[in-house]
């Protein structure tokens, strides 16, 4: 009789806990392997993004996440992408082999497929597996009839050579594969498993990591304050002739201490990218003029 009521308990469990282990492996097996398994890196990318002829602030609080900014390490992160310092333009990347579809969907823009709530999920060890959820909607949604326009840049001293690229490799490609540029983290990780790299002709810098309080999703209790922040923010970006003094000065200093092509390096910086959406392709010059306002380049503490 005992036996019998252990055997019923087992098949009611079984019954319970099976369908959704079953669904958790199938999610877990359809997701790419950069977020299955993901591998530490810290790359960068400056990215400017043109909705409808208007430019989108990754400074506001809704693409920005807080971390402990005294900790650098090379752990891996809870979350693959970031934005941080109400810097807008610069992206983090801290898992390796990323795409540029995955930037997108962190933020909203589902062109990948999967949960549009979720980037996949994450084998930590069996049987756990973890769901990786995006950070917000922030991205706004497109019309219709609005395409995608791609264009990468490279920087050389007060000229920029720019190239129109295709939107699905982008979409498809990991990022280094995409802008032609090896990670430097990623080579010494896998080679040597350190959290130092050689990326500096001034020394080891260690990467930047940011554990602790940082890679926080944007959750239903925090958006009054993002919006709060987001006007004080906005007012202070009001006054654009401080401000456009501000970087000149902060620009000319840097130029002085490292070249930028240095400072590519420091950054291990794969790249820059802009990207307009909208119904007609925009002209040379609209393309010209959002590539030579991109944020600059500095040497932060920590590597980038």
């Amino acid at each position: 009789m005992k036996l019998s009521k252990k055997i019923t308990a087992l098949v009611l469990i079984l019954i319970i806990t099976l369908p959704i282990i079953t669904y958790s492996v199938l999610r877990w097996g359809l997701s790419k392997d950069s977020i299955a398994y993901p591998g530490k890196d810290h790359t960068h990318f400056r990215l400017k993004y043109i909705f409808q002829g208007q430019e989108e602030d990754f400074g506001s609080p809704r693409y920005q996440t807080d971390y402990i900014k005294d900790v650098c390490d090379g752990n891996l992160t809870t979350s693959p992408i970031h934005f941080h310092d109400n810097k807008t333009d610069y992206v983090h990347t801290h898992w390796s082999r990323m795409t540029g579809g995955q930037f997108l969907k962190f933020y909203g823009k589902n062109v990948v497929g999967g949960l549009d709530g979720y980037m996949g999920f994450k084998l930590d060890e069996l049987p756990k597996i973890t769901p990786v959820p995006i950070h917000s909607n922030s991205l706004p949604k497109p019309r219709n009839n609005d395409k995608y326009y791609i264009y990468t840049g490279v920087e050389s001293g007060d000229k920029w050579q720019i190239t129109k690229r295709d939107w699905n490799n982008f979409v498809n490609q990991d990022l280094e594969t995409f802008f032609g540029v090896e990670s430097q983290v990623r080579k010494d990780e896998e080679r040597y498993g350190s959290k130092k790299s050689n990326l500096s002709i001034f020394g080891n810098i260690t990467t930047q990591a940011h554990v602790g309080e940082e890679h926080k999703t944007l959750d239903e209790a925090k958006k009054h304050e993002m919006e709060i922040k987001e006007k004080e923010i906005a007012q202070v970006k009001n006054n654009s002739i401080i401000n456009n003094s501000i970087n000149s000065i902060s620009s000319n200093s840097q130029q002085n201490i490292n070249s930028n092509e240095e400072l590519k390096l420091i950054n291990n910086l794969l790249g820059d990218v802009v990207i307009f959406v909208q119904q007609d392709e925009p002209t040379v010059q609209q393309v010209e003029a959002r590539f030579k306002n991109m944020i600059k380049l500095d040497k932060s503490a920590c590597g980038g």
